[in-house]
């Protein structure tokens, strides 16, 4: 039987590493958030959620190898600091750590980077690290991306919930946490807390995005953390969902393996 290959970073030596640089593997930083998501959820939804969809994606893509650095578990997220729990980093501190991740992978010879996001609050700021690092000199060319906006349209067919439903803490985090860490998934205090758009250009649902930012605070915002249904969560949807994300990862890998670096 063939020895299943790890596509976790920190599993290999430096010399491993630097050979697989030099057969050109693709690298997916994650970066998640450590925040509140209502009395039913772990503080560590995001970052578990995007490690594991990394992970899956990585384990998916069998022409090349891929390799999923360690999880950048702390976020931005200053708008969940009404409640306890959550860790915040601050925008520009953000910004360096990521970016000095992201050089000191580019330094070792690797050339495809994708920094994939997790978290709602970082989904700006990371195609800024992007374009700073492009400003280097020497550049370095790398991209980013939020899973849960790569499969909207996959999530308009999965879930069930009225607009507003898929937001934060909502049936879609909560069925993929019961996908992922059923144990970690309290349903028995799980909320509902619809909220509709404020305006037409501002939305709540990763669905359908707004075109229009607003920095909103969830203390303030909601009642318990929560904006969405997460009563209408199943393991099933957390399943499907976790397969769109792999499936639109991987490809997006295989086709920026295809460009030219």
């Amino acid at each position: 039987m063939a020895e299943t290959r790890s596509a976790l970073w920190q599993d290999y030596t430096w010399p491993e590493l630097q050979a697989l640089a030099e057969a050109g593997a693709a690298v997916i930083v994650p970066v998640g958030a450590i925040e509140q998501h209502g009395p039913h959820l772990p503080v560590s939804v995001d970052s578990t959620c995007v490690y594991e969809v990394a992970r899956h994606a990585a384990q998916a893509v069998t022409e090349f190898p891929v390799l999923v650095a360690p999880p950048v578990w702390w976020g931005v997220s200053p708008h969940h600091m009404g409640f306890a729990g959550t860790i915040t980093l601050s925008t520009d501190t953000f910004i360096a750590v990521v970016s000095d991740i992201c050089r000191s992978i580019g330094q070792h010879g690797f050339r495809r980077i994708l920094i994939l996001n997790g978290h709602g609050g970082n989904a700006s700021v990371v195609n800024v690290i992007a374009q700073r690092l492009s400003e280097q000199k020497p550049p370095l060319w790398v991209a980013a991306a939020t899973y849960f906006t790569m499969i909207a349209q996959d999530l308009q067919a999965i879930g069930e919930s009225d607009f507003g439903g898929m937001s934060h803490a909502c049936e879609m985090e909560t069925s993929l946490m019961l996908a992922l860490r059923p144990d970690l998934v309290h349903l028995d205090r799980a909320e509902d807390d619809m909220r509709g758009p404020w305006t037409s250009f501002f939305g709540w649902d990763m669905r359908v995005g707004g075109t229009v930012y607003y920095a909103y605070d969830m203390k303030r915002d909601t009642n318990q953390g929560v904006i969405g249904a997460p009563s209408l969560a199943t393991t099933e949807k957390g399943q499907r969902i976790l397969a769109a994300a792999t499936t639109h990862v991987a490809s997006f890998l295989r086709e920026y393996q295809a460009m030219p670096v």
